[in-house]
């Protein structure tokens, strides 16, 4: 939205000799951005295209906006005889005077000077204080419209470089005012100037000399005037248009009595941009021992490069976490997995027991990489894994989800040819959502003796 602007009438502009200035009288704009008119440089824009070409000074006189600026991404715009193209982006480089739209160009409004309109509007709130004290009268507010052509090119829905624009089903019922009964007309009309549209608040018996507050349009934009596009091709981006209003006060036979005139200003919004790189943030943490993760005390310490379960008990679990953390601007979220290099090896291991491992966990049953299976008995030996949610429910499964209370995987063996499976997600960007790795180990007395090792990665994806 634009920066809103209003200037105190009274104190630009002198009263006329022959009437009182009513006081305090302002025109807010809720957005005081000027609209676009644009036209086609048909040479350059071609049919089935998704880049369109302003023209940038050899249009004719309606097609004041000569240039890409004060279009933004988002905006709905009018193009030919299609009205519902939406801008993708500004182009910033050597053409700047380009666009991208969606859809492409439609055939036939890729034309040279072909239209391109993009509307704003804006309600108008118009306030002053009445200085005479006048029986059955009115206020009337004069904004102005186009001096060109006949009145009907002031309610077209089109803006117009010289006014404001009304759209010809404009509801006197999105006009309010404080005391009174509202009503609207055109220039020409018998209450109303040509080049002006006129806003009427009348009234019965004698009017107070408080605050007024006349209402021009709703909140809705569809329900409010259409603001002016640049007033000439040669206008100087940045330098706002000023218009001029007149704020009357008549009487019963619709005689000015007081009148005040104010202006308002309208100018090109301000495109601010800043570049956000695609980003994924992943970490792991060490926990340590004590702590409470898938509902158990683990018994190690660990950091982010190690989980050392340090010496293993025959038939006895030792439980060991980590913190898995992510967060992504991704539109389609993000996706971590988990894999092991083998099961946990021997290490040094020649001879005879040249490949002896700790096998992978079947837990109480035949859990796999793919499916948990609870697992409380420590006599069911291996090396085994659940997740707990810390942040959020990225989690693939949980340690809950069996009534034993200790859901677990087996981490997928790559070396054996298995697919690494998912463990944390979401659909949509997030912030740092958290999770523990419950690692749960136990061994058999025919375990050989010697250290063992594994390799586990976890491999964080963004998905754009």
């Amino acid at each position: 939205m634009g920066t809103i602007f209003w200037l105190t009438a009274s104190l630009l502009f002198p009263s006329p000799t022959d009437s009182a200035s009513l006081s305090g009288v302002k025109d807010t704009l809720s957005n005081s951005r000027l609209s676009f008119v644009g036209a086609v440089d048909g040479p350059n824009t071609s049919e089935g295209s998704s880049i369109v070409t302003v023209d940038t000074g050899t249009t004719a006189g309606w097609a004041s906006s000569d240039d890409n600026f004060n279009l933004f991404s988002g905006d709905t715009i009018k193009i030919g005889d299609k009205t519902d193209y939406t801008v993708v982006d500004i182009i910033n480089d050597a053409n700047d005077n380009q666009i991208q739209i969606s859809p492409v160009v439609d055939t036939g409004d890729g034309d040279q000077n072909d239209p391109i309109i993009a509307t704003r509007s804006a309600q108008h709130t118009v306030t002053f204080t009445p200085v005479s004290t006048i029986s059955d009268g009115a206020f009337r507010v004069r904004i102005k419209a186009t001096g060109s052509g006949s009145s009907a090119a002031s309610i077209d829905g089109i803006p117009d470089s010289d006014g404001f624009d009304f759209t010809a089903n404009f509801d006197p019922g999105w006009l309010g005012c404080s005391t009174g009964s509202t009503s609207i007309e055109y220039g020409g009309d018998t209450n109303c100037p040509t080049g002006w549209t006129c806003i009427f608040c009348d009234y019965s018996g004698n009017n107070a000399t408080t605050e007024q507050t006349i209402t021009i349009g709703t909140t809705t934009s569809s329900e409010q005037p259409i603001n002016p596009a640049p007033s000439s091709t040669s206008k100087t981006l940045g330098d706002a248009d000023t218009y001029s209003y007149y704020v009357d006060h008549l009487n019963s036979s619709n005689v000015v009595i007081d009148q005040t005139q104010g202006k308002i200003a309208v100018v090109e919004a301000v495109r601010v941009t800043a570049d956000v790189e695609p980003s994924i943030e992943f970490e792991i943490d060490g926990v340590n021992a004590g702590t409470t993760a898938c509902a158990i005390s683990t018994d190690v310490g660990t950091s982010a490069p190690y989980v050392a379960f340090g010496t293993l008990q025959i038939s006895d679990f030792i439980d060991a976490a980590q913190k898995l953390k992510a967060a992504t601007n991704a539109n389609s979220g993000y996706s971590v997995t988990a894999e092991e290099a083998n099961e946990m090896r021997l290490i040094g291991a020649t001879g005879p027991i040249a490949g002896t491992t700790i096998p992978d966990t079947s837990c109480d049953g035949t859990c796999t990489e793919a499916s948990g299976v609870g697992w409380t008995n420590a006599t069911n030996n291996g090396l085994g894994y659940s997740l707990d949610n810390v942040t959020g429910t990225p989690a693939s499964f949980e340690y809950s989800d069996d009534a034993s209370g200790f859901l677990a995987r087996q981490f997928s063996n790559i070396g054996n040819g298995e697919t690494a499976y998912e463990i944390m997600s979401n659909n949509v960007p997030t912030n740092t959502e958290e999770v523990y790795v419950c690692y749960r180990i136990t061994i058999s007395a025919t375990q050989e003796p010697g250290s063992y090792e594994n390799s586990v990665t976890y491999i964080a994806t963004a998905n754009f």
